[in-house]
């Protein structure tokens, strides 16, 4: 049987941005999103915890923010600690604790 090929994330850079999801002037409802950074694509909605969600807290955006911080910069992060492995003076403890580090990094635990 032919082995499944593993499924690939839209590519980076993404970012943070409000999408207006019904309604309009004074009754529109922004929701935000995280999306590509054209807005061609929308990757995911961020969970709104305001009444009804209505009320976007700051907590709300400070998350969608972290989310993208963290994808556009985990290729490059990896890419680094790499090369640090491979050029560090550290212990075979250490080693094998930053390649676990890698391994977490690299490949989904669904």
């Amino acid at each position: 049987m032919k082995k499944k090929a593993e499924a690939k994330h839209t590519p980076t850079p993404w970012k943070a941005t409000m999408v207006l999801v019904s309604g309009r002037g004074k009754q529109s409802i922004f929701r935000p999103w995280i999306t590509t950074t054209d807005g061609d694509r929308g990757i995911c909605e961020i969970f709104v915890s305001g009444n009804d969600g209505r009320n976007i807290t700051s907590e709300d955006r400070a998350n969608a923010a972290f989310i993208v911080r963290a994808v556009n910069a985990h290729d490059e992060l990896l890419e680094a600690v790499k090369f640090l492995l491979s050029t560090s003076n550290t212990t075979a403890a250490q080693d094998e604790e930053i390649r676990d580090l890698i391994a977490k990094a690299e490949y989904p635990h669904a």
